[in-house]
């Protein structure tokens, strides 16, 4: 299992998380996608 590990804050990420996901599905690899958020504000 491969684990991308993407740290964030007060960022977007839907439109990555999306991008890789298509990768991931489209190589048939096992893989996990872990956010991390870093108090970012409530709206994210």
């Amino acid at each position: 299992m491969i684990s991308i590990c993407i740290p964030i804050y007060n960022t977007e990420v839907t439109t990555l998380v999306t991008a890789l996901k298509s990768e991931i599905k489209t190589n048939h690899l096992n893989t996990e996608i872990v956010l991390i958020d870093d108090a970012s504000d409530e709206y994210y």
